[in-house]
């Protein structure tokens, strides 16, 4: 019945080319979404105010900041469905791009301004909503994190530092909660519940980074802990078949934590050409690899020890533009120099201004996200171990552990006859005096 009604209103509304106004809609949300008898009638409410809020509204625009703050943002996130998440999200967007902190773009939205309206609302979802619902959240969060507007571009630097610590304050007070616990029953419940705002959060770092990393169309030189390894060897067989001159097979050697960008430079090295004058184009299996795979892994193409590559070799005219840009950004690469993509290589400076390498800078987020691993090991709770543990994978080494490794390495270099256990003895002296310089 409530959903036919609601049916018949709507009907009522663009037949009459009406605005449903502030007090009927109010009084409609209070009876359907705050004091539901049944849950179907809060679906149905959810339902309803989605689509008055669709590409042809019929809710008043002038009022729709003062319901969303004062009737959505008011609503017990807990009790948020998919629907209900699909219509705070309309009203989240609507408002916010009629305040201008959100500009529509295409079928995104750019954040132009950072303090945007039912945000704080939006990490209360991330928190206390169920797992499906605290999901779509977190990826909304992404969504506009990521999609910085043209005001805040330029300060995108400040604006990921700002974000991490914003969370790592969030998994602070959660992490002292848990550490002052008692045993009992209520304890190990209030336990649970922490530890599943942590992982939440151990979630948002993480899709923000993989984001960030993704949009990312440069080749990396500072790699994450994932693949900052050399991996499995692997023979690459170069061919090059109907060109102007004979070239015999080459023998490239890689490994799977290897990418095709620096394949194909290690190609041109290996033959001696022109980088700058000289397009290659690769193949594999028949099919050309995509100058914009540039950047992914041996180990993801799944290429075999001694697995064939087929190489065709193009005279550039020197004619043609060139730019710095043009060779490295896979979305405006010209297409004469497309087989060129990624020649010059990785740009360590571009590369710095990732939230993952911003992360691996600073001493206390590793050794605070270690202690949440311990912790979770300590708490037998899996989820929270493996959340900051596969965050750490996403962070690059930094400084201090390469320092350390560095050391190690040398240590063993310079004294071959000394025993292994004095290295270890040498290598645990240093790095106590390194820790103790960057503290």
């Amino acid at each position: 019945k409530v959903a036919i009604l609601s049916r018949l209103l709507v009907f009522l509304l663009k037949d009459g080319q009406l605005w449903l106004c502030a007090p009927q809609a109010k009084q409609i949300w209070r009876c359907l979404a705050e004091s539901a008898v049944f849950l179907c009638d809060r679906e149905a409410c959810f339902k309803w105010y989605s689509k008055l809020m669709g590409d042809e509204p019929d809710l008043d625009p002038d009022i729709n900041k003062d319901f969303f703050e004062n009737n959505v943002l008011q609503l017990d996130p807990s009790l948020l469905t998919e629907n209900g998440m699909k219509c705070f999200e309309r009203f989240f967007k609507a408002v916010n791009c009629r305040e201008g902190k959100l500009v529509a773009k295409r079928r995104a939205y750019m954040m132009d301004d950072l303090e945007l309206i039912g945000l704080d609302y939006l990490w209360r979802v991330v928190i206390q909503g169920t797992d499906d619902i605290a999901s779509r959240a977190i990826d909304l969060l992404k969504e506009i994190y990521t999609n910085l507007g043209p005001k805040l571009q330029v300060n995108q630097v400040e604006i990921h530092e700002d974000f991490i610590q914003l969370c790592f304050d969030r998994l602070k007070a959660s992490y002292d909660t848990l550490c002052v616990l008692d045993g009992d029953k209520d304890s190990i419940n209030c336990a649970r519940q922490e530890a599943i705002r942590m992982v939440r959060v151990l979630t948002v770092l993480k899709e923000y980074i993989n984001e960030c990393d993704s949009d990312y169309h440069e080749e990396r030189s500072i790699l994450p802990m994932s693949r900052a390894f050399r991996g499995k060897h692997i023979t690459l067989i170069v061919r090059f078949p109907n060109q102007g001159r004979q070239v015999d097979d080459l023998d490239i050697w890689s490994h799977t934590n290897d990418t095709i960008g620096s394949v194909r430079r290690g190609i041109l090295t290996r033959i001696k050409a022109n980088a700058t004058h000289t397009k290659i184009e690769l193949f594999i299996g028949g099919e050309v690899v995509d100058p914009a795979d540039d950047r992914k892994l041996i180990g993801q193409l799944n290429l075999k020890d001694k697995a064939l590559i087929t190489a065709k070799l193009t005279q550039v005219s020197a004619t043609v533009p060139s730019s710095p840009d043009s060779s490295s950004d896979s979305s405006t690469g010209s297409p004469s120099n497309h087989g060129n993509h990624f020649s010059e290589g990785p740009n360590p400076e571009v590369e710095g201004c990732l939230p993952g390498v911003i992360m691996s800078l600073h001493l206390r987020y590793i050794s605070f996200l270690w202690q949440v691993a311990d912790l979770g090991c300590t708490l037998n709770m899996p989820l929270l171990r493996d959340g900051a543990r596969l965050l750490m994978k996403l962070m690059p080494p930094g400084t201090l552990s390469f320092s350390l490794t560095l050391s190690f390495f040398l240590i063993i270099a310079c004294c071959p006859s000394v025993a292994p256990k004095q290295h270890l003895s040498s290598f645990l002296c240093v790095s106590l005096f390194l820790s103790l310089i960057v503290v």
